[in-house]
């Protein structure tokens, strides 16, 4: 079967092929006629006709109008047209591209001239033949005649260029590719554009099954069925074009491949209106790989040449596979090492992150994220083993990537019942791997099978984590969205991941230890807190009402003034102790505002007075006249300062003296407590603020603590922004503390009111006081009462709000830890009833932060702890005295 391009009706406006030797125009009139056809009959007519169709070049007129008027033998044969056929066609039917022979004519109309331009001209079977042309035109007159074009047939120089462009572009494909992935479609586009076929297809050999699989095709936009065909077929030797190249070890050609027999994709061809075909085979070392193949929408006929160009074409693939092969392996190589590398910088970081991050939540983060990378999962999870409680003997979930909310709360806690990996894997101790999910007899028709085919997980690893010991103390699992088999390299470090993780785990048990044991040592001083301020809190009131008394003997003032100062210093060493534990759960807080440099150094003095005083010790102060001030908390800056000044006095004897000096330098306040004292030991400077440091504990003058003032005293300085230095040339010659603190500027305007007192006069209230200790109520009662207040006591929860109600108190002084009733929800009853027209005032031996938080939680207005401070409390008093609502909290608060 032979296909060839219909010819069209001759166009019935042509002219004849020779005209007469007389043009007319439209209307009628003679007009000049070209001098090639003037003189018909003249040597000049006979010479120009011999030249034009006894040339050897192609040669055409084209009319102003695109209608060719004439055409010589020797275009004719080139093209393969008649006469008849070619003449009287307009151009845009011969030129391949009709915009190329319109431009051509255009330019000629404007009197340029063409010289050698390339065009592809459509011959009469519809093949493309390659030209070159030059072309000027005829002018009359000013009016455009037509044309006068010379075509060169330069198909077979064209077919030749292409051919080798095709080579060279094949050649750079192999040369710039990597894999054959990369190079396939280059390769199959090269043939395909530069010889002018419409498709082209990849085979290569799959030995083990021993047939040819589909592996690439260009131009399947142009075939979509046709590719999709190729994809379902696998060619055995000698079966379809690919199978008999392959069987034969050479090209072949088909002409048509819808008339072939031996082509079972005939039918696809033929919808997609392929027909010529050639393939070649793909070799190395005389041993095919592989075939190409190449189809045309047009029945070509057998090209000898070009089949051996794409024989030499195929050796060259078949190098590059073997090559590619090689390097595959060498690339596989690297890949493995780089991943195995990556791999160990990433366990590297997190055994560093180990040591410096504290936050384990982050820690169980950065291990299931390198889970995930390590076994190039989609999913994974980190569990933790319960050995006590209500889940003892369970797992639970601490950690994932890629559950739903979902699935996270599904495996939230496991049993060793359940039919997941976990599970199993917690029942024998051993890794357990699920290859496939759905084959998996353990799992099948469970909840777990559910839950895993909802979050999309198709293949499981789980591995035990075991403590040094051998116990289990986690598990970590990796999952998989598809089927799956870890390989050993990859189970190989995601065993050293599981190291780490069970380090880790074993490491917040030990934490939660330590919490644990810190948490009931906090307890305990809580408690002993509490027990002791309960007994101490009757003393002082009896301390201080001795003190009130206007008939005391001198002995009665000697025991007045040892009990009130053995009470404050058993008061403050249980507030140090308890401060010190505060700060170093990072439970402090700090209640920062304006405060004078003088106030704080005059009440630390006034504090530590009574142990100066006890000592005879000379205090000599240097303080700077001009108003400094701190931004600070008053009570923990004066508490660092009485630190420092009773640290003085403990290590200097009697007789000595103590320096208290404070200096400003530019944005930064200095206080200096010096002393004449033992002096500190050159080996001691670096250890003084350790917590339960002492210089020495032979030394007889030395008085007792529990070496905690200096540890407080440097902690409230860190937190108030500043730093601490301890100063000493050596036993014997005394030591130096030096304190540097920010500077507040304060407003001149204000500065006057931040320094003055907070004191009031204190008008008669009436007081209830609630404590089950009957001795610090009734003491506490006979001190309020000597201040002139109308007081009644209750001794239990009950009495309290029964009492509450009938005397109609305006401040109540309520004890926590009550019987029958506990003060909280004495509080709460009281406020519910009375609202916010009492002032509920908590004095209990509990101090600590949570202790203040719960009260003010329960409606207390402000929170004492025992021994209470009688200053504070007359303050507190006169406060309440003018208080409205409840802004007296500034001056007093929790």
């Amino acid at each position: 079967m032979t296909r060839t391009a219909p010819v069209p009706e001759k166009n019935p406006n042509a002219r004849p092929l020779m005209q007469s030797s007389k043009d007319t125009t439209n209307d009628g009139q003679s007009s000049k006629r070209d001098p090639a056809v003037a003189g018909a009959g003249t040597p000049e007519r006979d010479a120009f006709s011999d030249l034009f169709e006894n040339a050897t070049v192609g040669l055409h007129w084209v009319g102003p109008d695109g209608i060719t008027l004439r055409a010589n033998p020797a275009l004719l044969a080139m093209l393969g047209y008649t006469e008849a056929e070619y003449v009287g066609r307009h151009i845009s039917e011969i030129y391949a591209d009709p915009e190329i022979g319109n431009d051509i004519l255009a330019r000629l109309m404007r009197g340029e001239s063409i010289r050698d331009c390339r065009a592809q001209l459509r011959a009469r079977d519809g093949s493309l033949r390659d030209v070159l042309m030059s072309s000027s035109a005829r002018f009359e007159n000013g009016g455009f005649i037509h044309t006068r074009c010379f075509i060169i047939d330069i198909s077979e120089r064209v077919k030749a260029e292409r051919r080798v462009q095709a080579r060279d572009m094949v050649t750079r494909a192999l040369a710039e590719s990597r894999t054959l992935d990369e190079a396939s479609p280059l390769i199959l586009a090269a043939v395909c554009r530069q010889l002018h076929w419409q498709v082209g297809g990849l085979w290569l050999v799959d030995e083990r099954e021993n047939v040819l699989r589909y592996v690439h095709m260009f131009g399947s936009p142009r075939a979509p069925q046709f590719e999709v065909v190729s994809r379902e077929h696998a060619f055995a030797p000698g079966i379809g074009l690919p199978g008999r190249v392959w069987a034969e070890g050479k090209p072949a050609w088909i002409a048509d491949v819808t008339e072939d027999r031996n082509f079972p994709r005939a039918t696809a061809a033929a919808a997609e209106d392929l027909h010529g075909a050639f393939g070649f085979p793909i070799t190395f070392n005389q041993k095919v790989l592989g075939v190409m193949e190449f189809f045309s929408v047009e029945i070509r006929p057998p090209d000898a040449e070009l089949l051996e160009m794409m024989e030499a074409i195929g050796s060259q693939v078949g190098q590059f596979i073997e090559r590619w092969h090689a390097e595959e392996v060498l690339y596989r190589t690297q890949d493995r090492l780089r991943a195995e590398l990556a791999d160990a910088k990433l366990l590297h970081e997190i055994s560093a992150a180990m040591i410096h991050e504290h936050d384990v939540a982050t820690l169980y983060n950065r291990i299931v994220d390198a889970a995930v990378t390590i076994m190039n999962s989609q999913f994974a999870s980190l569990q933790m083993y319960y050995e006590e409680g209500e889940h003892a003997g369970e797992l639970r979930l601490l950690a994932h990537r890629g559950f739903s909310p979902h699935a996270a709360k599904f495996w939230e806690w496991v049993k060793p019942t359940q039919a997941c990996n976990c599970g199993i894997a917690l029942r024998t101790g051993k890794r357990v791997i699920c290859h496939d999910v759905e084959k998996n007899q353990d799992v099948a028709g469970s909840e777990d099978l559910a839950s895993y085919l909802e979050t999309g997980i198709h293949a499981v690893q789980t591995t035990p984590l075991l403590s040094r010991d051998g116990s289990i103390v986690g598990m970590i699992s990796t999952h998989w969205s598809e089927p799956h088999a870890p390989t050993r390299r990859d189970l190989r470090m995601f065993d050293i991941l599981a190291r780490q993780a069970a380090d880790l785990i074993e490491r917040k048990h030990a934490e939660d230890a330590l919490r644990e044991s810190d948490r009931r040592k906090d307890e305990f001083l809580a408690i002993l807190s509490h027990e002791l301020r309960n007994p101490l809190a009757p003393i002082g009131y009896a301390a201080e009402i001795m003190k009130r008394s206007e008939r005391v003997t001198p002995e009665m003032q000697w025991v007045r003034e040892v009990l009130d100062r053995q009470v404050h210093q058993m008061g403050r060493l249980l507030d140090d102790l308890l401060d010190v534990s505060r700060i170093t759960r990072g439970t402090i807080e700090l209640r920062r505002r304006p405060v004078a440099l003088r106030t704080v150094v005059n009440e630390a003095i006034e504090a530590a007075r009574p142990i100066i005083e006890q000592n005879g010790h000379e205090l000599l102060l240097d303080i700077p006249e001009d108003p400094v001030f701190l931004d600070a908390d008053a009570t923990r800056l004066g508490q660092m300062l009485l630190n420092l000044i009773n640290n003085a006095a403990k290590y200097t004897e009697p007789g000595g003296k103590i320096w208290v000096a404070a200096s400003t330098d530019g944005g930064a306040v200095t206080m200096r407590v010096k002393d004449n004292g033992i002096g500190i030991p050159a080996e001691m400077l670096g250890r003084v603020f350790d917590m339960f440091t002492q210089v020495d504990r032979t030394k007889e003058r030395m008085e007792g603590g529990l070496g905690i003032g200096l540890t407080l005293a440097q902690r409230l300085v860190m937190l108030h922004g500043g730093e601490i230095e301890a100063l000493s040339q050596g036993e014997g010659c005394g030591s130096e503390f030096v304190v540097r603190l920010p500077k507040l500027e304060v407003d001149a305007s204000i500065a006057p009111e931040l320094v003055k007192s907070n004191g009031h006069d204190i008008a008669p209230l009436r007081i209830l006081v609630v404590d089950d200790n009957v001795d610090a109520a009734d003491s506490m009662s006979m001190f309020l009462e000597q201040a002139g207040h109308e007081v009644r006591t209750a001794n239990d929860g009950l009495a309290a709000v029964a009492e509450a109600e009938r005397f109609r108190p305006y401040v109540i002084l309520l004890d926590i830890g009550l019987p029958k009733m506990h003060g909280h929800d004495v509080a709460q009853r009281i406020r519910q009833e009375r609202g916010n027209d009492v002032i509920v005032i908590a004095l209990t031996g509990w101090g600590q932060e949570e202790d203040r938080r719960r009260s003010r939680e329960a409606g207390f207005d402000f929170h004492l702890t025992k021994p209470v401070d009688f200053d504070e409390l007359n303050r507190l008093l006169g406060a309440v005295n003018v208080r409205e609502g409840n802004d007296s909290a500034s001056i007093l608060p929790h």
